[in-house]
């Protein structure tokens, strides 16, 4: 004859089992809550050129006022990554936790390749260096990103000068452009890519801090405008570049050279 089961009974003790369950659920909850806490913060920083600007002190501070009285369980890494990447020389974070109270954070610092001002606040082939250099807005890093810290941080380097838009484009010809011109001991001082779509280019021997010598290349993007200028530069230019003003390389049969004097004519064409 089978037993019958009586279902209120069972309903009570299965109710009670849940009770109990549920309660040793939170005792564990409230104990780990005392205990599984961020005790630790390991910051490490990837060295760069930049490393100098990224203060580990700083970025442990922040990272343990963000832990501070928070459970384990229910940090949410994204929001540390979001909060260290808000200081302007960090390009990249990676947070993880190592049970059980201890965060290791993983620091990539911006690399500034070169300086930046927008197109429509510079003009390049009248103002000197030392004024364009007050129109700085910002540092390109190897990707031709913009990022923003403070003025005080920006290191020296050559300057680009267009439209935010064409920044990537900007930094990857200005590094075909010194690579051409590494073997002469020359230096880019500034690089100009205009509303027309035009190249200029302000540049002088290394350890010079003069102003330079601007070139007119227009819209040479093969490098053939600055080769004729690197063979006029190693037969006429190179004993007196320092009286040359510019030197204009958009004809296509030759060259227009101003001398910062006069010589016998105010333009010498070669």
């Amino acid at each position: 004859m089978p037993i019958r089961q009586n279902k209120p009974l069972l309903l009570k003790r299965v109710s009670v089992i849940l009770w109990v369950i549920g309660l040793l659920l939170w005792g564990l909850f409230a104990l780990s809550a005392r205990f599984l806490r961020v005790v630790y913060v390991d910051v490490f920083l990837y060295q760069s050129s930049s490393a100098p600007y990224v203060d580990k002190v700083v970025i442990q501070a922040l990272l343990k006022q963000a832990v501070k009285s928070q459970h384990f369980l229910i940090l949410n890494p994204q929001s540390l990554q979001q909060a260290v990447l808000a200081l302007p020389w960090v390009k990249a974070v990676d947070v993880q936790f190592i049970w059980p109270d201890r965060l290791r954070a993983k620091i990539t610092a911006q690399t500034a390749l070169a300086r930046y001002a927008p197109l429509s606040m510079v003009d390049v082939t009248s103002w000197p260096v030392s004024v364009l250099a007050k129109q700085v807005t910002g540092l390109l890093n190897e990707e031709g990103r913009l990022f923003q810290p403070a003025k005080k941080t920006y290191p020296e380097g050559v300057l680009l000068v267009g439209s935010l838009g064409k920044t990537q484009a900007m930094l990857r010809q200005y590094q075909v452009y010194q690579a051409l011109l590494d073997p002469y001991q020359l230096k880019l001082q500034v690089v100009y890519y205009d509303g027309n779509h035009a190249w200029h280019l302000r540049l002088s021997p290394a350890g010079d801090t003069s102003d330079g010598v601007l070139l007119h290349l227009g819209h040479d993007t093969n490098e053939q405008g600055l080769l004729r200028f690197v063979k006029l530069y190693q037969r006429l230019l190179k004993s007196r570049f320092n009286t040359v003003a510019s030197v204009d390389l958009r004809y296509r049969n030759g060259v227009a050279v101003a001398w910062q004097q006069p010589l016998s004519r105010t333009n010498t064409a070669y």
